[in-house]
Formats: structure tokens, C-alpha cells, sequence
């Protein structure tokens, strides 16, 4: 179904870029959940799995704008 309610919850802004940083959080979330258990920083579960997500999607973001589109776009390298 092209135009259901799935489809248009998963075209939204916010999700599209999710989509396109998803295997920069892939690689990033084991190292910073590792780094910001709930023993380091304190919180309690629900709240002590926000700030290692946020940090998932920053890294995987920066990585996205900074590391992988300069490689497939082939400006990474360019003297």
C-alpha cells in the first residue's frame, strides 16, 4: 500500500534522515552504549537510554556529512 499510514509515517523528515544515517548508527550505538551504560552515568532506565541514543545519531550524522558522503561523492580525498 503506497500512500498508507505506514508509508506516511516513514516519510517524514526526522525518519527519512534516520534511514540515511542508519548504518552510521549501526556502527556507532555497541561503542557509545558501551561508554554511556546506565553504571557511568547515573540514570535510571527508562531516561538512561536517551543520551546514548542521541550520541548514536550525532556520531552516525557527523560521520554521514564529514566520512561516507565525501568517500561516495569522491571529494575525500581531493588535494
Amino acid at each position: 500500500m503506497a500512500g498508507g499510514p505506514l508509508a506516511r509515517v516513514l516519510s517524514v523528515r526526522p525518519m527519512v534522515w534516520m534511514g540515511t544515517v542508519s548504518y552510521g548508527a549501526y556502527l556507532w550505538h555497541f561503542p557509545v552504549f558501551i561508554e554511556l551504560d546506565a553504571g557511568r552515568t547515573g540514570l535510571t532506565r527508562p531516561v538512561a537510554a536517551r543520551p546514548p541514543l542521541r550520541h548514536t545519531f550525532v556520531l552516525a550524522g557527523l560521520s554521514y556529512y564529514l566520512v561516507e558522503r565525501p568517500v561516495m561523492e569522491g571529494t575525500f580525498w581531493r588535494p
